[in-house]
């Protein structure tokens, strides 16, 4: 970068023409080295604010040339990286919550995402399985916790009778920050009232269903944030926006950025390849994200041909490259993020249509049927109807900011959770025509039906703490800590989140879990910064 801005000082000094080539390269490069040098580290926000004039004058150069030039191509995804330079810093710690892949720490235990080290309850002693004792430290969001419970259920139901009225499960749930507590505490209240009045009262069931996919959005990032800034958490909260993951692969597929094909041929391949054998259910999809409303009533056989038609196979063959990049497109979340981008809420299911007039669009969407979307309208709705939920963050005012956050990436993990689990909606066209929903509810209902099978025998106690990780466990290890007597001491399996690099050391923390940790059966402990760095043993020497 250094080396452009000189090389800029002395071209602009001189008036040759021939010197307009060398400034418009001298553009480009700039250009291309704040895309490397931003997203590597090499270069911070403070620099650029140094050089902001010289930087202005090389990319006004670019607006000289065409749009699909090289040049005005690597403006524009400098454009892109640049959106959420501001607030880069001071998020950046806070990426790792609620990002994380679900888990159940009684059956999703490895060294990867795809490893399984299930523990087989069924080979269990009697003392044993009266004594399991599950640790989420850095519980965050909860996601994990209700991945055990989930977990659990399963586990149990596979038991024989004998074994059912002998196990004990013990889940503690810790965080150091009040509030992340707090916020735990409210989601199972609002499971214990989901269990009254599912039977009770239909439509409450119904409304706090709705609650609860609004309730797990990724807010922890901007609680922590307001815990460590002078910014409030409902200023950080009300001011949120969406923005994909994904969105920057995207932009470089569709720019035809210099490389970008080449470096992703493979992938076009395999994109190219799967055209081939696309299910009609595919077909459909395809046909309502892409919005080809000419084609809204066409059998699978028209939409297979119209797929070799120049004016679609380029843009269905990149929708496809990017289903190996993007995880809304597995789960069929693309158009409800398309919406969510225009109204900042996730879509009611049907039955909670009545209340927000203006959003059966949506079904109009899903269905390729022509009409205009007034998002502007339905957002200001949003924002006048839809309050911030003040049990958790705090009302007062604060200044203007905007943050730039994956609000899909919990619903993505819960959706990804579901499928590998094996749960299913009870309502099958939910995932189609309110995906989130469908996934957020069907999660919880796993969690319901996990409750409801261990309570008979009253096989489930669940603790919450707030306290430091470490010093709890040394109150444990002590005699001193505050934990009913029928939780066990020591734990099978330990989840520390970040911790490690968040508020302790390995070293530190490694020496506070062995004491931690049952001798009895096997044990582990694992986070999300070292994979495992205890193995699976039988023994705590």
């Amino acid at each position: 970068m250094n080396a452009v801005l000189r090389s800029w000082s002395v071209v602009k000094s001189h008036s040759d023409s021939s010197d307009v080539l060398l400034s418009l390269k001298l553009s480009m490069h700039l250009a291309k080295s704040f895309n490397q040098g931003i997203q590597d580290g090499t270069i911070t926000a403070s620099i650029i604010e140094q050089n902001t004039s010289e930087i202005k004058e090389l990319k006004d150069l670019s607006l000289k040339e065409r749009e699909c030039s090289e040049n005005s191509q690597a403006w524009n995804i400098w454009k892109t990286i640049q959106s959420s330079l501001q607030h880069q810093d001071k998020l950046s710690h806070e990426a790792k919550f609620s990002m994380d892949p679900v888990i159940s720490l009684i059956s999703d235990w490895g060294t990867d995402d795809n490893a399984d080290d299930p523990i087989n309850l069924r080979s269990l002693s009697k003392d044993q399985i009266s004594q399991l004792s599950f640790l989420v430290a850095g519980v965050g969001d909860g996601c994990h916790g209700f991945g055990t419970i989930i977990g659990l259920g399963k586990a149990y139901n596979k038991l024989s009778a004998a074994q059912k009225k002998d196990i004990k499960v013990h889940v503690t749930l810790l965080n150091i920050h009040s509030l992340v507590i707090m916020r735990n505490l409210i989601l199972f209240m609002l499971i214990e009232k989901l269990i009254v009045a599912e039977k009770v009262d239909p439509q409450m069931h119904l409304e706090i269903q709705a609650t609860l996919i609004n309730s797990i959005k990724p807010i922890i990032p901007i609680i922590d944030f307001g815990l460590t800034n002078t910014m409030t958490s409902s200023t950080l909260l009300q001011n949120m926006k969406h923005k994909s993951s994904a969105e920057n692969i995207k932009l470089l597929i569709q720019s035809d950025y210099p490389g970008i094909r080449k470096s992703l041929a493979g992938q076009c391949w395999e994109a190219e390849q799967s055209l081939k054998s696309l299910s009609n259910e595919t077909l459909v999809y395809l046909r309502r994200v892409m919005h080809w409303p000419e084609l809204a009533i066409s059998s699978p056989r028209t939409l297979r041909q119209m797929l070799n038609m120049e004016k679609h196979w380029e843009q269905v063959v990149n929708f496809m490259m990017m289903a190996q990049f993007d995880q809304n497109i597995e789960l069929r979340l693309t158009l409800e993020e398309e919406w969510y981008g225009e109204v900042d809420v996730f879509i009611p299911p049907t039955f909670l249509l009545s209340k927000h007039p203006g959003f059966e669009a949506f079904s109009n969407i899903i269905h390729c049927i022509a009409e205009n979307v007034d998002g502007a309208k339905l957002k200001k709705m949003v924002l006048k109807d839809w309050k911030t939920n003040m049990t958790i963050l705090d009302a007062m005012g604060g200044d203007s900011i905007n943050i730039l956050i994956d609000t899909f990436g919990i619903i993505q993990q819960t959706g990804l959770f579901n499928k590998k689990h094996s749960l299913k909606n009870n309502d099958p066209q939910g995932e189609s025509k309110w995906p989130a929903y469908s996934y957020v509810t069907t999660f919880f209902d796993g969690i319901i039906d996990a409750i409801k099978s261990m309570h008979q025998e009253k096989g489930l106690k669940v603790k919450l703490i707030c306290r430091e990780v470490n010093q709890e466990l040394l109150k444990v290890w002590l005699g001193t800590d505050s934990k009913p007597t029928e939780f066990p001491k020591k734990f099978t399996r330990i989840w520390l989140s970040n911790i490690l690099d968040y508020t302790h050391g390995t070293l530190s923390t490694a020496m506070c879990m062995l004491l931690a940790l049952q001798d009895d059966m096997d044990f582990s402990v694992t986070s999300n910064f070292i994979h495992s760095f205890f193995p699976k043993t039988s023994s705590a020497t």
